[in-house]
Formats: structure tokens, C-alpha cells, sequence
């Protein structure tokens, strides 16, 4: 039988392998050889974007409120529960009713 993992212990080790990753240093030497400052600059910026998408879709997958809140939304996209909102006045009236 297949051992089941919880989120918490997926977190748990993304974040020893955030701990053990390259670092920026690393990427400079790297990128020194074959490409400018500014690519590299951009690079990096790229996979700490990366990073910080991945923990807070983490983040979110742990907490069973939230998770429960986006099958709510999605139940009610899929039974065409939603309202087309193009400005911010629309928004704005959409909230004074609610």
C-alpha cells in the first residue's frame, strides 16, 4: 500500500529544499560565463516568483477553509451563479448590494 503524505509534510520539505537550493552567488558565477547582469537579474527574480507561487498555493491547499471556499466558487461559475462586472463602478454597486 502507498504511504500518504499530508500538505504539511509537502511543505515541510519544500521548504528544506528552499534551504538547500542555488543561491543568487551561485547564479552569478554561473551567469557571468554566458549571459549579462541583467538577464541573470531577471532570472532570478523569475524563480522567486516561482517560489513564492508555489508556498502560497501550498499555503492554500493546507487550509481546508479556503480550499472549501474555492469549490464554492467554482460550483457556482459551473451553475452560472456569476455576474459580469466590467468597471469599477459596476463593482462598486455589485458590493452596496451584498
Amino acid at each position: 500500500m502507498a504511504e500518504t503524505v499530508s500538505i504539511k509534510q509537502v511543505y515541510k520539505e519544500l521548504k528544506q529544499i528552499k534551504r538547500v537550493l542555488v543561491t543568487k552567488e551561485d547564479l552569478e558565477r554561473y551567469f557571468k560565463k554566458y549571459s549579462s547582469k541583467e538577464e541573470m537579474d531577471k532570472f532570478v527574480d523569475k524563480v522567486r516568483e516561482m517560489e513564492n507561487a508555489l508556498e502560497d498555493s501550498i499555503e492554500i491547499m493546507n487550509d481546508p477553509a479556503r480550499m472549501e471556499a474555492i469549490q464554492r466558487s467554482e460550483n457556482d461559475i459551473k451553475q452560472g451563479r456569476v455576474k459580469k462586472v466590467t468597471s469599477a463602478a459596476d463593482l462598486w454597486e455589485e458590493l452596496k448590494h451584498t
